[in-house]
């Protein structure tokens, strides 16, 4: 029973932690494209049942073996596709009355709110990973000024996620969490809210960062106002000390040459979903994105 559980509790996590355009592809490729063609293609006029059905089943299967193949974890779209365009495919060959197609075709949306709740037991809920990172939608808000309107764009949104990325890169160099008022930083917010220019100071103070390290305390700072946050500040201490500990091992065996100990450390650090970047200065970590 563990066992099933464990592996239940694998399938959603890694459904969980995809990326918001991975997701949506997904869905697409798993479970809206094989409805479509079991909808609107299936009559005798078109692809016919038998051969509808062979296609609509194809995809999800296809797919799922070769997510497998790439990441050696079940895809929970395409299991849900199979399920989905087997019950359908099965329904129609039976020729049932029309009330239980639509009870199977009710059952989709249910099994997407009982994954959303589950997924709530965690830090981040499956609705949160199927939507754009609630940071990088703040800076695209602030990426404009309050009295001009904003061009909410894809560009915007891309922008937006690169400003994050050079912001964050430079949060995570060290594991300190000490900070510094930062003054001029305040007379730029104190100017009418000027958002805009308190990003690109930001972003300069991040690059600044990467050179000079006295810099952080007060980008910390800056960050902490305008609620931009590096994962190390969200997730648990007792995760930070761990991840610390296996890194200063990790460096310790490249010192001492045993290199297979060395990336075996990288590897259990990458399962725990944790980038490292080894620079001249050193090793720095921060949790994948």
């Amino acid at each position: 029973m563990n066992t099933n559980n464990k592996a239940n509790n694998q399938i959603i996590s890694s459904f969980a932690k995809k990326d918001p355009k991975d997701a949506l592809i997904e869905i697409l490729i798993n479970i809206l494209i094989p409805i479509v063609i079991l909808s609107n293609f299936s009559s005798e006029e078109r692809l016919g049942i038998k051969l509808s059905i062979i296609i609509a089943f194809a995809l999800p299967l296809t797919y799922g073996l070769y997510d497998y193949l790439r990441t050696k974890n079940k895809n929970f779209f395409s299991i849900l596709g199979v399920i989905s365009v087997s019950l359908s495919g099965g329904l129609t060959l039976l020729e049932v009355d029309a009330i239980y197609i639509a009870l199977k075709e009710a059952s989709i949306p249910l099994i997407f709110a009982f994954a959303i709740i589950y997924t709530m037991r965690g830090d981040k809920s499956l609705l949160h990973h199927l939507m754009e990172n609630p940071i990088i939608v703040r800076i695209a808000l602030m990426s404009a000024h309050y009295r001009q309107p904003l061009n909410w764009t894809q560009d915007t949104m891309n922008n937006s996620r690169n400003i994050y990325e050079k912001i964050i890169s430079s949060l995570d160099i060290e594991s300190s969490m000490t900070s510094e008022r930062d003054d001029k930083f305040i007379d730029l917010l104190c100017d009418d809210l000027n958002t805009p220019n308190a990003l690109q100071y930001i972003v300069k103070q991040a690059r600044d960062a990467k050179k000079d390290s006295s810099v952080l305390p007060k980008l910390r700072y800056n960050c902490d106002l305008l609620g931009i946050k590096s994962n190390k500040n969200i997730i648990d201490k007792s995760l930070v000390d761990k991840i610390e500990s296996l890194v200063s091992l990790r460096e310790a065996a490249r010192k001492n040459k045993d290199y297979i100990e060395a990336d075996r450390l990288r590897d259990v650090l990458s399962d725990m979903d944790v980038a490292l970047n080894d620079g001249s200065d050193g090793v720095s970590w921060k949790i994948k994105h």
